[in-house]
């Protein structure tokens, strides 16, 4: 024989007689085909309807026998449509072993219970049927085949830890059988095996893919592949992280790290004998046989180390038990008497973890056996609770086990730092640790309803899937509507630069608000108008956190002074910010004191506590950096000696436009044809806008002032601040008088009016004012163009020539992009936090 390998396919790839041919193909197409053996497991569902015609003659249900009938008919009817030929030789082995069931069931039915023995017997037929179906559609197809019955060469020894091959007879057997194989492929059964009295047994569950690694063990085979109907292992369960992706290559020890953990793709007892020899196992996918799949070799081992976490994994329905208690310390033999009562009581402990000090002994089981557990240990230390040496046994429900998974994460510093740290950030709080020396797995158990959120960022952070940030939108009108635009145009370069996955999941305004579980290529006020319901900010939230996402951003783009109201409670609950409101920032000093103290930082700095943003650079300057550069002053130790800006968009258009000629009511309403202004363009002429400005600057400097605090020179006369917008507009040359007699003034003067806000912290005493201001024309503010933006930093280091930061300062592209820039230093900081 050439080099042998060996392939077994599933009961998911053997559902009907489709799935049978398509296995066909995937054999007829192998090069090596004649010298491989194919091992079958059972058709899909068989073995289940077997166990359940036991238990139906056990409960004494006499459907038994036309469920047998069924199961019969199935394999008649798939027969009939591979190999019509070969009908009747299926028939009389089908007919023989149903009577044999049938005499079984009928001793199951008169005692009432049934043998392991004959459970095994009755649960290994399918896999005998499946293989005798798949050799006469082999023969139908004239294609030369054998086949092999497992139980004629597969002799194991049953224990407590599971059935064991007997090496030297099982190999004997299998050599004698194969002697005489004829030329090509070989059909065997899975599954099933004979015990050492010779009584037909099977090797339990996950038996079909135990016996094809113990088949290429003793055929000393040079590869065993295993076909799914999955692709192979992927990082972690795709149930749980839907970007989980597939890994190419992991060690034996990975994947059975991995298989431990519930990761359905294979049993650890199924690789050790194909580890022992050094066999590689390839997983691969019947349904898409040309995918590469998954290899689990030893030359993996050590593979790919830019990278050592290779997967994560997690059991569900764990609870914990905690034994403490001074006594314990130094005493020998604790864990002997504790664990030893719960091996008499049957009980498998899953993980355990000892504090140095010896004072407490925390365990894992099952969470059916939580309950037996703490009573296995509080009967051990019976006396000892008495005299009040173990003051508490205590049992913890409702938890599970996060896993972190690979062979070389010894060699990485700060491996479980980085772990924990995707865990705190996702605020999911760790109750108990478990690592080995090897470091090839580090163990965390959580809350069973954090599990998905701690899986999902632990994913994120390690580079295994994209960051995905759930995000609702607050007010969409043209800033909004803007960054949603902007951020599917960007949407491919987010994920290849930054690996952020952007998921908008809500969009509401002050009446309505509509929830998706992704919203792409809207109108936003369109679906609002169309599919909203009543807002309600706590189902909002709800929505955003269901999917166990880690991390949420809520953006408020409103200019709502209301919506800053719930900032310091979303914060508590874990949601992130970003914010061009003004309003917000600007508005109540107490409010803002309060966002502070949850945030634990103040508004001086980036705010973080518990790993929740908020970031608010768009509310001063649109997407220049205003805020940052004063934040990086202030942090590196400078002092602010007088902050000037021209700092509205509208205004600086209007004041760059003002000359000698030119009605300044002509350039109000070009600026509101335009598009700079506000709806009532007095809403920028009070100077308001610009004092909550430098309110938010002189905040952050701070300086505790509110917006009364601030002289504003309004550019709107007493007269025409309380008539309609349309009056206003229609009296807009009352304005010409009076701001000409400004220009004019001034010009003699060769200087310029600009309209400015100011916060002077000179020694004299804090002011901060709002208004128009006269500069030469060769100063900053005078070489503005359209509605640039400029603003001075006056500092110590910044004193005879002060720091400028300009450009444009307005218009909803302008601002929607700081917004947008705002987002990728959360996703940064995101990704640095964990």
């Amino acid at each position: 024989m050439n080099a042998i390998s060996v392939h077994k396919f599933g009961g998911s790839s053997l559902a009907n007689s489709e799935c049978f041919k398509r296995v066909f193909n995937i054999i007829n197409k192998l090069p090596n085909r004649a010298d491989s053996f194919f091992v079958l497991s059972a058709m899909s569902g068989v073995t289940d309807k077997l166990v359940g015609h036991l238990n139906c003659a056990k409960d004494k249900k006499a459907e038994y026998t036309n469920c047998l009938l069924q199961l019969r008919k199935l394999h008649e009817d798939t027969l009939h449509v591979l190999a019509p030929d070969y009908q009747n030789k299926f028939l009389d082995t089908l007919n023989e072993d149903c009577a044999l069931i049938e005499a079984t069931l009928k001793k199951v039915w008169d005692s009432g219970q049934y043998s392991e023995e004959q459970f095994e017997y009755v649960t290994g037929f399918g896999e005998l049927w499946s293989t005798w179906m798949m050799y006469y559609f082999m023969s139908q197809q004239q294609v030369s085949c054998s086949r092999l019955d497992a139980r004629e060469f597969l002799i194991v020894e049953h224990s407590a830890t599971g059935p064991s091959l007997k090496i030297e007879i099982s190999e004997k057997k299998l050599r004698d059988k194969i002697k005489g194989k004829p030329l090509g492929p070989c059909i065997v059964t899975g599954y099933v095996a004979t015990s050492v009295t010779g009584v037909p047994t099977t090797l339990k569950r996950n038996g079909s893919d135990f016996s094809a690694s113990l088949l290429g063990s003793l055929l000393n085979a040079e590869s065993i592949t295993i076909w799914s109907d999955v692709d192979g292992c992927l990082s972690a369960d795709p149930k749980l992280v839907p970007k989980a992706h597939l890994l190419e290559e992991i060690s034996y020890h990975e994947a059975m790290e991995m298989a431990y953990f519930g990761s359905k793709v294979l049993h650890p007892k199924t690789m050790q004998p194909a580890m022992e020899k050094s066999i590689p196992i390839f997983l691969k996918n019947t349904f898409f046989p040309d995918n590469k799949g998954t290899t689990i070799s030893k030359a993996c081992q050590g593979q790919h180390e830019d990278n050592p976490v290779k997967a994560l994994a997690c059991m569900k329905n764990v609870s914990v038990i905690n034994v403490e208690g001074a006594f314990m310390i130094g005493v020998p033999g604790i864990a002997t008497r504790l664990f030893g009562a719960l091996y008499a009581d049957h009980i498998s402990v899953i993980m355990i973890s000892q504090a140095s000090s010896e004072y407490s002994i925390s365990f894992v089981v099952k969470s059916e056996d939580g309950v037996k557990a703490k009573r296995c240990a509080v009967q051990a230390f019976e006396k000892e609770m008495e005299l009040g040496h173990i003051p508490r046994i205590t049992l913890e429900e409702g938890a599970g086990i996060l896993a972190l998974i690979g062979d070389k994460m010894n060699r990485v510093r700060g491996i479980s730092g980085q772990f924990f740290k995707a865990l705190a950030r996702a605020n999911v709080n760790i109750r108990m640790i478990a690592q080995g020396s090897s470091e090839r797995n580090i163990s965390v158990v959580v809350r069973d309803e954090d599990l998905q959120k701690g899986l999902r960022a632990a994913h994120a952070s390690f580079h295994l899937s994209s960051l995905t940030l759930n995000m609702a939108l607050i007010g969409p009108g043209l800033i909004g509507a803007t960054f949603l635009q902007q951020i599917e145009e960007q949407r491919a370069e987010l994920k290849r630069r930054f690996n952020v996955n952007l998921v908008l999941k809500a969009i509401c305004n002050s009446k309505s608000m509509f929830l998706s579980e992704s919203i792409s290529h809207v109108d936003p006020l369109k679906i609002l108008k169309s599919e909203g319901v009543p807002v309600d900010f706590d189902k909002m939230l709800t929505h955003l956190e269901h999917d166990g996402t880690p991390h949420k951003i809520i953006l408020d783009c409103t200019a709502s002074d209301q919506i800053p109201n719930y900032y310091q409670v979303w914060l508590s609950q874990g949601f992130h910010i970003i914010t061009p409101n003004k309003k917000g920032l600007a508005g109540n000093l107490e409010r803002i004191k309060k966002i502070s103290q949850e945030l634990d930082s103040g508004l001086k700095r980036s705010h973080k506590r518990s790993g929740r943003y908020l970031y608010y650079e768009t509310t001063v300057g649109a997407g220049l950096p205003i805020i940052s550069t004063l934040k990086d002053l202030i942090a590196t130790g400078d002092k602010i000696i007088e902050i000037e800006g021209v700092l509205s968009g509208t205004l600086s258009f209007i004041f760059n436009q003002f000359k000698s000629g030119i009605k300044f009511s002509e350039i109000l309403k070009k600026a509101k044809d335009l598009g700079y202004t506000e709806p009532d363009p007095r809403d920028d002429l009070s100077g308001m806008d610009v004092a909550r400005k430098v309110i938010i600057l002189a905040r952050e400097m701070g300086l505790e002032f509110n917006v009364e605090d601030v002289k504003v020179e309004s550019l709107v006369p007493v007269e025409l601040r309380h008539c309609s917008v349309d009056e206003f507009m229609n009296r807009l040359e009352e304005l010409d008088a009076p701001m000409e007699e400004k220009r004019i003034k001034f010009q003699k003067e060769k200087k310029l009016l600009r309209f400015t806000g100011r916060i002077c912290n000179n020694g004299n005493g804090e002011k901060i004012t709002v208004g128009l201001h006269s500069f030469l024309e060769d100063h900053a503010f005078c070489r503005l163009k359209g509605s640039e933006n400029c603003i001075a930093y006056t500092t110590n280091r910044y004193k005879q020539y002060p720091l400028v930061v300009q450009g444009p300062g307005a218009g909803a592209q302008v601002t929607a992009a700081g917004v947008f820039a705002d987002l990728i230093k959360l996703a940064e900081n995101l990704r640095a936090d964990t």
